[in-house]
């Protein structure tokens, strides 16, 4: 009686249970998974099984077939190889790299590529301050001729609000900064393109207008004043050096400056007052005005060039070189050329003052 007791109560109970188990894998259309379930894979027949609570439960057939896994290996490598080779933007490979670099990838690019994270917009990370970049370019961003302009406001000690751009390619950091200073009466746009090539040939630059000049805040006092006043020109200097070192892309230790006329006179008061440049080009200085401007009388510099014609303002700017090579500290050159002109003029007129300022900062900055 007990033995039927113990029967029925199987067929009852546990048959049901057992056939729940052993149900047809074909009419199971949807398999929800535990979050908490983990996965364990047999290294030799790949079979991936789901773990819970210790049992090994098989996956449906829909999940066991082979056909319809990514093939991982074979793509990802395939991704990699795009990178090295520049033919894959880097934003579709975020979507499409998945799993380990191979062992012969660049290193660099893990730190401006996360490839866990598909919705990732990649192109912001070389434009962001916060981004965790090498020094250097990161690559397959932008056309290697793009540059990005950048339109700001800086603003003075004394309160003036002068009109500033950043010139430089998006897809680099730790770049040399330079900062280009315009002459009396004209404007950062006598600069004409050569923010943009300056920017191509890897340089990050500030240009802006002085006050009284352009679109930044008016003078205090007359006009004329400027070229002299060390509490007015000197300021701005201070201000844009100041934004130039700060910005997320520049390398602080190799800025440089580069100014014509009144510019050059900054130019080195930059590198006497200690504003943080290492290297600075002016192009016809006046030495009585860099005395005026700076407050000091000696000037034993370092890492100086000075271009100027023999002829201009009766040879006063290249006695400037001169005397500005006699008291040198250190690596004070100068680059004296035939004829009269002044400032931007200098360097639109004669052919290889630019090569020669490239040149020389690629040695020095």
């Amino acid at each position: 009686m007990l033995n039927k007791l113990v029967t029925r109560l199987f067929l009852v109970c546990v048959m049901p249970l057992v056939a729940c188990g052993a149900s047809d894998p074909d009419t199971q259309t949807e398999t929800s998974l535990n979050p908490q379930d983990g996965v364990s894979q047999d290294a030799t027949s790949g079979d991936v099984d789901l773990v819970s609570d210790g049992i090994e439960l098989p996956l449906v057939d829909s999940l066991q077939d082979t056909d319809t896994l990514p093939q991982l290996d074979s793509d990802t490598n395939q991704a990699w190889s795009d990178i090295e080779d520049g033919s894959s933007a880097v934003s579709d490979v975020a979507l499409e790299t998945v799993g380990d670099a191979p062992d012969d990838a660049d290193p660099s690019l893990d730190a401006s590529i996360d490839v866990e994270s598909p919705d990732n917009d990649v192109s912001d990370a070389a434009v962001t301050p916060d981004a965790d970049l090498p020094c250097g370019p990161v690559p397959a961003l932008l056309p290697p001729e793009a540059v990005l302009t950048e339109s700001v406001k800086l603003e003075t000690v004394d309160g003036k609000s002068l009109a500033a751009t950043f010139t430089f390619s998006p897809g680099a950091v730790c770049l040399p900064g330079l900062l280009l200073v315009h002459q009396f009466n004209l404007s950062q746009q006598q600069w004409g393109d050569w923010p943009e090539k300056l920017a191509k040939s890897g340089y990050l630059v500030l240009t802006f207008d002085l006050r009284g000049h352009g679109s930044s805040d008016a003078q205090d006092g007359p006009f004329n004043n400027l070229l002299t006043d060390p509490a007015q020109t000197p300021m701005d200097l201070a201000a844009a050096m100041a934004a130039l070192l700060s910005h997320w892309a520049v390398d602080p230790s190799r800025v440089g400056v580069i100014g014509t006329s009144i510019g050059a006179n900054l130019a080195v008061v930059a590198m006497v007052a200690e504003l943080g440049a290492k290297a600075v080009v002016p192009v016809s200085p006046r030495y009585s005005a860099i005395e005026s401007l700076s407050g000091a009388t000696n000037f034993a510099l370092s890492n100086v060039l000075c271009l100027a014609t023999e002829a201009d303002s009766n040879g006063d700017q290249a006695a400037t070189c001169a005397k500005l090579v006699e008291d040198a500290a250190g690596n004070v050159q100068k680059q004296i050329y035939d004829g009269s002109d002044h400032g931007i003029a200098l360097l639109n007129n004669i052919p290889d003052a630019w090569d020669t300022i490239i040149g020389w900062l690629s040695v020095h900055l």
